[in-house]
């Protein structure tokens, strides 16, 4: 179950950043706001797979 919330968590994390990439291409804005949004996406997709990644290695 684990390896399959890795995986969703991993490709919706790399559509949303895309989609924040692209979004900024073609309507650039404020430039703090394009940085914190590759934080809140870090926050939400990437700490919590580490986190997984450490609660599964701990298992092993």
């Amino acid at each position: 179950m684990i390896k399959k919330l890795k995986l969703a968590m991993g490709i919706i994390g790399i559509i949303v950043v895309i989609s924040h990439m692209t979004y900024f291409a073609l309507k650039p804005y404020n430039l703090i706001s394009f940085f914190l949004g590759f934080g809140v996406i870090y926050l939400v997709f990437v700490l919590p797979l580490k986190w997984l990644n450490k609660k599964e290695d701990k298992k092993n």
